[in-house]
């Protein structure tokens, strides 16, 4: 858990000029009093600002719309192709500049270099397969 604070609060620095909204689910196996009384406190922490919270009923998770779209939008960034990833970073100011602060070099000269990779084409290149990431 300390690790991911520490990732979290490094991200939250890099972008606090771009306003983002996420969902933040706890899963069934870990909804507990603690839990639930320790991650906005984690997350306040952390420099994030949390705007609302609530609970979602089965039946409005069993409609699939809620959590299909967030997998879906992840989903779709891992599946990206790079050129087209390198264009969308590349096409906002604070993205594009957080991007070559965290690595060094822009989002076209990263797909010039062929570091810009996709999930599929990252999984070849590291001889990986998708279970091995779980």
């Amino acid at each position: 858990l300390a690790a991911c604070l520490t990732m979290l609060r490094r991200t939250a620095a890099r972008f606090q000029k771009i306003p983002n909204r996420a969902f933040v689910f706890i899963k069934p196996h870990a909804h507990t009093v603690r839990v639930c009384e320790t991650v906005p406190g984690l997350l306040r922490n952390a420099g994030v600002e949390v705007v609302s919270s609530g609970t979602v009923s089965s039946a409005e998770l069993s409609d699939g719309t809620l959590v299909d779209k967030h997998y879906a939008a992840i989903s779709h960034a891992a599946m990206m192709a790079p050129s087209k990833l390198a264009e969308q970073i590349s096409a906002n100011p604070t993205a594009e500049q957080v991007f070559t602060a965290r690595f060094g070099l822009s989002p076209v000269a990263a797909l010039q270099s062929n570091r810009l990779l996709n999930m599929p084409l990252a999984l070849k290149a590291t001889k990986d397969s998708a279970e091995d990431l779980e």
